[in-house]
């Protein structure tokens, strides 16, 4: 018989694991024994040897009672205790959530029909709605044990301040949580809670103290000679405190100028980085000035001692010291001077006068200034002057003087009022002549500006009589007949009543003594002709004279009518008696219209009679609609009729959408109309976001050019003292870069970011430490363990779902997919991840409702696709006469319907909606007709198959090719069981889909793979299944070290004694034990070289200490998870390795 593993592997090293078995003698049973009401899997006359087993099935009606298997020993006697058959059921389920009530808790035999009872262990409380109890059937099995114990839950622990608690799991009893601190606090406490049960054993509370995060600081900042830093007046300096540098002046600044609080083990505060440090004396550059230079443009360095000299250019002058000196304190020895121009005093003030430089506030030379007098004042002198380049004005100055007129002088006259010696511009006098004479020109005169009289002074010349005015009929004189009239008198005619003056009603008596012609004549009085008004005219058209009470009558052209009294008479004044009368009726100009405008023989015309009828054409952008004339006619009221829109908007093609964007139709698409662009996440816009259906000449187009979405670029990822994966002048969404640190540097962080929409980098860029290990610390005892951080289930989306619905945990960087259901299509990233906080990344995605592509029978749909947006337009087009014409537009809505309504296009048969089936939908739920050749596919909800065809389609008949699909829940038949494991939790014939069971291993073996598979929608186990291995620890390889045990792999719990070999010494406890985890406890102790064997090397030479020492130096060991790898030992390796607990 075989005694040892029936299978080996060949390792890395050469050997076989576990080692090789060996063939021993068998030695022989007798029969098995005979069990009452029980049947052996062998004929009991069979020979039987060691290592041999049978299996006893009990008679229907009874249960086995024990193990059903027996075995051959070593020793030639059968295994015990011996199996029994026994009526009824035998020892109840043992169930991790509940205990057997006292009453049956020894007992081992159970009539059929016995019920037993149980109580919930600790922590668990009962379900009202499951009773606890399972019963024995009638096949000798007890029923299956329902949950009828749930879990207690503990309250949601509180977070500590500056910190954040993690749920791994939930908050039933034995679950955790976790606590970490935010950046610069460390933890104090426990870094982990468990829910377990109270003292009083009825509640579950959470262990221990919730754990305080306290903020990381530093030392004060070191002080440096000849500076000083900004923490001098600080209390403590806590993480990310920064302290600025500066130094005494003349005393230059290297290094960083600013250093911070950071640290490096996460518990002490370390400032960033060495102070700075302040250099010898030296004096900054000196300044520059301006309109003038220094003597040390050309030196870079001004030490203490040395002089710079300042000079101005031409035409500026120096004001303060001329020469610098750098003094010892690193400044200056004086303030730089000033190169200042000569400049001109303001211009001196002028009487009765001004210049034109009043608001200049600088007169550089060559600046001009131009004088002027006020009115009645005469410039004397250059009116310019200019500003030397001395600074001083050009001379002289020039002057203002009055201007006055001289006495006018006038023969045989006068002035009125008396002579006075000078007269002002604006003084006016007035001439009088002496008796006898007349005046000749203006009897008055204004002294002007220019000293001049206007007009000019009149004359006084002698008067000649006339004879008395003539006598004229019919009209009376304004004077006396017998007065006496010299030349420049006159005298005024008016005539009788009943008559009109004809001429001049005055005459005047010539300087020839002479009345002036022609004499004027009074006339019988008579009316002028009528007036004419517009659109009418009067009666009596063939006379020509018309004498006071003579009437007309006026009437009206066609379609108008006379307002007001229609005839008017010539009075006793020869004028016709008011008010006129007017024509009335037609329309004033027609009504503008936006959309067109009127043809040019109408445009200047303002009145319209009745009847008129206009005609427009249609504005740019506008195109005429053949059903309505383009025209409004003059009514009866005197109003136009009511302007038809006979001119409709022109439509701009649909618009193209940029790629990664989409075109957001705000009304339609026609003249005026404007549509907006917009981006996927991830890309931003580059052009206008909005564009206006705008005209170009004749036609209609969109305006500007289309804009494009580009990907958003995230800033270059830079890492000191590491490298990464890809080099490239940009990084856009959704790229992602790897990074790896130089040698002797560690990662702190993740390995892999991928640049987001924000333009961020998630997770965050990492960065290379010092050091050949990284480090993880939740709590100050500098533990080394990296805590299994994990995500809860993702959250899920209304209308959608995520791809992992089976898994009950996800480790970090676990990926999961949303998708929508039909009808519903997807915002944002389809995918989200699991950080290393243990909560999934944000923003989640969102499923909006959209419309379904509409079915048209007997027409069309232009511009089809699949699933619509809210705000895409669809137009249809029937093919028959029978459905609406033309081409009708509709546009999917929010709510996922269409508005208007899609149109029927009648005529061709179609089939009714498909029926509905329950726990499932069909593509179909938002098309109106089902036109013949139509498809709908069916879909269950995620715990639910399809039984049927999935997609059916509509039969030229109107009717629908298959019968509708059914949803029948999803089943999963008994898991299959695993090699030295078995399933643990509660086990029944059939499971539900998304149910989950359980494997653990038989001592001494381990489980490779996950212990937990899944019910899945076909109805099957999720695999791979997991598989037991035997747990065996792996002996490293250790200069010196001895075992007393022949072997390279051992099983669980063996011990091994150590020893070293001559001439070294044991370092450590000498003997160790295999423990679950493929680990030694203690762990493996080293041998060191002793004394006595140091001394003795020497003697052998320089060469040999040498090589031996290496050798010692270069040992290795393997470990469980690289057995391949070979790790030196030396005193580094020893300090980062050992075994976990």
């Amino acid at each position: 018989m075989l005694q040892g593993s029936h299978e080996a592997e060949c390792r890395h090293d050469g050997r076989w694991a576990p080692p090789v078995p060996v063939c021993v003698p068998a030695v022989p049973c007798p029969p098995p024994p005979v069990i009452a009401n029980a049947t052996p899997s062998a004929e009991l006359g069979e020979n039987f040897t060691s290592g041999m087993s049978v299996t006893y099935s009990c008679d229907p009606g009874f249960s086995l009672i024990g193990d059903a298997s027996l075995s051959c020993m070593a020793s030639g006697n059968w295994s015990l205790p011996y199996p029994r058959c026994a009526a009824g059921c035998g020892t109840p389920t043992t169930l991790l959530f509940a205990e057997l009530n006292k009453e049956h808790k020894n007992q081992t035999e159970f009539p059929v029909g016995k019920t037993v009872k149980y109580t919930c262990r600790p922590g668990y409380a009962k379900h009202p709605q499951i009773s606890p109890t399972i019963t024995c059937l009638e096949n000798q099995t007890w029923s299956d044990a329902q949950e009828f114990c749930k879990r207690k839950r503990c309250e949601h622990p509180r977070e500590p301040e500056n910190g954040r608690v993690i749920v791994t799991t939930d908050l039933l009893f034995g679950s955790t949580v976790n606590y970490t601190c935010d950046e610069g606090h460390r933890l104090t406490g426990h870094a982990q809670r468990r829910c377990e049960i109270s003292g009083s054993g009825k509640q579950v509370v959470w262990s221990g103290d919730i754990p305080v995060c306290q903020p990381i600081v530093c030392d004060p900042p070191p002080d440096i000679p000849r500076g000083r830093h900004t923490g001098r007046l600080m209390g403590d300096f806590s993480y990310a405190t920064v302290v600025t540098y500066t130094c005494d002046p003349g005393h230059p600044l290297t290094g960083e100028a600013s250093i911070f609080c950071t640290t490096k083990d996460g518990v002490h505060g370390v400032w960033s980085g060495p102070p700075p440090r302040c250099g010898a004396s030296q004096c900054s550059p000196p300044p520059a000035i301006v309109h003038g230079r220094h003597s040390g443009q050309a030196t870079a360095v001004f030490a203490s001692g040395m002089s710079v000299r300042y000079s101005c250019d031409p035409g500026y002058t120096l004001t303060g010291e001329a020469q610098l000196d750098c003094t010892s304190s690193g400044a200056w020895s004086a303030p730089a001077p000033q190169c200042e121009g000569l400049l001109c005093p303001s211009p001196l003030a002028v009487d009765n006068g001004q210049h034109d430089g009043k608001d200049v506030k600088v007169f550089n030379p060559g600046k001009s200034v131009n004088y002027s007098c006020e009115p009645g004042y005469s410039l004397i002198g250059e009116a310019t002057l200019y500003c030397t380049e001395n600074g001083t004005w050009s001379i002289p100055y020039p002057r203002c003087e009055v201007v006055a007129c001289t006495t006018p002088a006038i023969q045989n006259g006068a002035v009125a009022g008396g002579h006075r010696a000078t007269y002002n511009p604006g003084d006016i006098v007035t001439f009088q002549c002496r008796p006898g004479y007349m005046l000749q020109g203006s009897h008055e005169a204004e002294c002007r500006h220019d000293g001049r009289w206007a007009p000019p002074v009149p004359v006084c010349v002698p008067a000649v009589p006339c004879p008395p005015p003539p006598v004229i009929a019919n009209a009376t004189p304004s004077a006396e007949l017998g007065e006496n009239f010299t030349s420049g008198m006159s005298v005024t005619y008016s005539c009788d009543p009943g008559f009109s003056l004809i001429g001049d009603a005055s005459l005047s008596c010539t300087a020839s003594g002479n009345w002036s012609l022609p004499y004027p004549r009074c006339a019988v009085l008579q009316c002028p002709l009528p007036p004419n008004i517009d659109k009418g005219k009067y009666n009596s058209q063939d006379l020509k004279v018309f004498t006071p009470g003579t009437a007309v009558i006026y009437s009206c052209d066609p379609g108008y009518y006379v307002m007001g009294e229609a005839s008017i008479y010539c009075t006793d004044s020869g004028n016709w008696s008011l008010p006129l009368p007017r024509c009335e009726g037609g329309c004033a100009a027609p009504p503008g219209l936006h959309f067109a405008e009127l043809t040019e023989e109408y445009k200047n015309q303002t009145e319209f009679s009745v009847g008129d009828t206009v005609k427009y054409t249609c504005q740019p952008g506008y195109m005429r609609h053949p059903g309505i004339p383009p025209t409004v006619t003059c009514l009866k009221n005197q109003t136009w009729s009511e302007a038809l829109e006979f001119c409709k908007r022109k439509q701009c093609k649909y618009p193209e959408a940029p790629k990664n964007g989409r075109v957001v139709i705000l009304t339609d698409l026609l003249f005026g109309s404007a549509v907006n662009h917009t981006c996927e996440e991830g890309h931003e816009l580059v052009g206008q976001s909005q564009r206006r259906c705008d005209i170009f000449g004749t036609l209609v187009a969109w305006s500007g050019a289309p804009p494009i979405c580009q990907k958003v670029v995230c800033p270059v990822p830079k890492i000191q003292n590491g490298r990464i994966s890809i080099h490239k002048n940009s990084y856009t969404y959704e790229d992602t870069v790897s990074f790896k640190c130089h040698e002797g540097f560690t990662l702190q962080g993740h390995h892999t970011v991928q640049c987001r929409a924000d333009k961020t980098w998630d997770p965050p860029v990492p960065v290379c430490e010092r050091g050949g290990m990284a480090k993880y610390y939740h709590h100050p005892t500098n533990t080394t363990t990296k805590p299994v951080v994990k995500c809860l289930p993702p959250p899920g989306i209304t209308n959608g779902e995520h791809s992992r619905h089976f898994s009950d945990t996800f480790d970090i960087g676990a990926l999961v997919h949303y998708s929508c259901k039909p009808g519903f299509f997807l915002i944002g990233n389809e995918s989200i991840h699991c950080t290393a906080y243990g909560i999934w990344s944000r923003p989640l995605p969102r499923c909006e409702v959209g419309c379904v592509s509409p079915g048209v029978g007997n027409g069309k749909v232009i511009g089809l696709e699949s699933l619509y947006r809210p705000g895409d337009i669809v137009r249809i087009e029937c093919n028959s006469d029978d459905g609406p014409k033309g081409l009708h537009e509709s546009q999917c809505q929010a709510g996922g319907t269409w508005n208007p309504p899609l149109p029927i296009c009648e005529g061709a048969p179609h089939c009714s909606k498909p029926p509905e089936i329950a726990n499932g939908w069909h593509s179909g739920l938002a098309t109106v007709v089902f036109a013949p050749g139509m498809s709908v596919t069916y879909s269950c909800e995620s715990d639910f198959s399809l039984i049927g065809t999935a997609s059916i389609y509509c039969t030229e008949a109107g009717a629908w090719s298959h019968p509708s699909p059914v949803c029948q829940a999803v089943k999963c038949f008994h898991p299959p069981n695993i090699t030295n494991g078995k399933l643990i939790g509660h086990i029944s014939d059939t499971f539900p889909y998304g149910a989950s069971v359980s494997y653990s291993c038989n001592p001494g073996y381990s489980l490779i793979g996950n212990a937990s598979i899944n019910c899945m929608e076909s109805g099957t186990w999720g695999q791979p299944l997991p598989r037991c291995e035997e747990i065996r620890c792996v002996f490293p390889e250790v200069l010196g070290v001895k075992k007393t045990m022949m072997g390279n792999t051992y099983r669980l719990g063996t011990n091994i004694t150590l020893e070293c070999d001559d001439g070294y010494m044991l370092e450590g406890i000498s003997q160790i034990q295999c423990q679950e985890d493929f680990s030694w406890d203690p762990p493996v102790p080293a041998c060191r070289l002793g004394v006595a064997a140091a001394v003795v090397l020497l003697l052998l030479g320089v060469g040999i200490v040498w090589k031996i020492i290496s050798k010692q130096k270069e040992g290795y060991y393997h470990t469980y998870e690289n057995y391949g790898h070979r790790t030196p030992v030396d005193h580094i390796t020893e300090q980062k390795y050992s075994c976990v607990p």
